[in-house]
């Protein structure tokens, strides 16, 4: 969380933890909240339609969600046209999870230089089979170009199986004065 209490990925829309505890766990229900985070999308400059936007929407399963919540994204996804579990892999972390491609090519990798290249990538992501969370995302090469081979891994984001304190959590400083509230 940041010091505004927002959450920090705002690839999909901008949540207060309130925010994402409040997203529907009925598919139905659901698409239409992603119709009103397409709208702020949208507003924010891009002009893509709802079905393109439709994929970005699998960020949400890297945020806390309930086990609910998360089964009704996966659900949605699941129902897009463009949505095949490639199967059973090991991602980069060395874990076993199921591998989804959410609709062919998605992105490029830009190598620099004169002139400038790109080379298209599609991503997947690999999501934990037992909870549904991203392990990882991770991005292939979508043909052979540019020294890279098709479904080489060109990139990817892998999450730690945990989160949460290290150790005690921290106490102000003494003589330190509390501001506002404490969430």
């Amino acid at each position: 969380m940041d010091p505004t209490g927002t959450y920090p990925d705002a690839t999909v829309s901008t949540f207060t933890m309130a925010d994402l505890a409040a997203i529907p766990t009925d598919p139905d229900r659901l698409i239409e909240r992603l119709r009103a985070y397409h709208a702020i999308w949208n507003a924010r400059g891009f002009t893509q339609p709802f079905a393109t936007f439709l994929p970005t929407t699998a960020n949400l399963l890297s945020m806390p969600l309930s086990p609910a919540q998360r089964a009704a994204l996966i659900r949605v996804l699941a129902a897009l046209p463009g949505t095949k579990v490639v199967g059973t892999v090991t991602d980069p972390l060395g874990r076993k999870g199921i591998s989804v491609d959410l609709g062919g090519e998605g992105g490029s990798v830009v190598y620099s230089g004169k002139p400038r290249k790109e080379l298209p990538v599609s991503y997947r992501l690999i999501l934990d089979p037992a909870t549904g969370a991203t392990l990882a995302h991770v991005s292939y090469a979508a043909r052979t170009a540019l020294g890279a081979t098709k479904g080489q891994v060109m990139g990817y984001q892998a999450r730690g199986p945990e989160s949460g304190w290290t150790g005690k959590p921290a106490s102000p400083p003494q003589g330190c004065k509390r501001t506002g509230s404490v969430q």
